[in-house]
């Protein structure tokens, strides 16, 4: 549990933000998530005494519901620019399951491939004539 919440909580919340609203809301994730994990701490012992092993049910019983959760209403960010994140949450359906991720992608993440390849395109050759340039020189 404490790893999950140190490293899980704050970096997943972290990459569905645009610019304008990650510090807020990273913030915000966190918070609510050392509040939680302190609302645990100070109830698993009481928990533990009084219902015993019964009490991991609720954990098995949480994590299967966020897991039918995240597959149902959450989009996939994968590979995804952070330009994107906002056109991607305000028109994903609301049930994504099935749904083609291509559907409701702005296509920012293509743009920015191709404007990559041509600033590397562009690089070599400057290199080549940089290179040509010098053996003419001496």
């Amino acid at each position: 549990m404490y790893f999950f919440s140190k490293t899980y909580i704050p970096r997943s919340q972290a990459e569905i933000f645009d610019t304008r609203t990650r510090s807020k809301g990273v913030s915000l994730a966190t918070m609510v998530s050392f509040a939680f994990n302190t609302l645990i701490g100070q109830v698993t012992d009481t928990a533990m005494k009084h219902i015993g092993y019964k009490y991991y049910f609720l954990f098995i019983i949480c994590n299967f519901t966020n897991a039918v959760f995240f597959y149902l209403f959450l989009p996939e960010t994968k590979n995804l620019p952070l330009e994107e994140m906002n056109y991607l949450f305000t028109h994903a359906p609301l049930l994504v399951a099935g749904h083609d991720k291509n559907a409701y992608s702005a296509g920012y993440a293509q743009e920015l491939e191709r404007r990559a390849l041509e600033i590397q395109e562009k690089g070599a050759v400057e290199e080549v004539g940089h290179e040509e340039h010098r053996g003419s020189v001496v």
